[in-house]
């Protein structure tokens, strides 16, 4: 298991996988195709509830290749992205 997927200090069992499935799938979206995206995209491949659901970069190249690489059958494609910020 990666060093990014930490054992969360609460679990119903003392030594309870962190990577056992929920029960309620989470779609991910991953902006930028670069060396972080890859780890962590690797990480959220050994979760059982995790989906990465698209992929996001400056060039739709980039993205597709990253979402190739990633097993993806079908495009990762939207026509709008909006990134949640604070307003400070």
């Amino acid at each position: 298991m990666s060093l990014h997927i930490a054992k969360p200090w609460l679990f119903s069992q003392p030594n309870q996988d962190p990577r056992a499935a929920t029960g309620k799938a989470l779609n991910w979206g991953i902006i930028a195709t670069g060396g972080i995206a890859k780890t962590v995209s690797g990480d959220l491949a050994q979760l059982e509830d995790a989906n990465l659901h698209a992929v996001s970069s400056r060039r739709q190249e980039s993205a597709d290749a990253f979402a190739a690489a990633q097993g993806s059958r079908s495009p990762m494609a939207t026509t709008a992205v909006y990134p949640a910020t604070s307003g400070c």
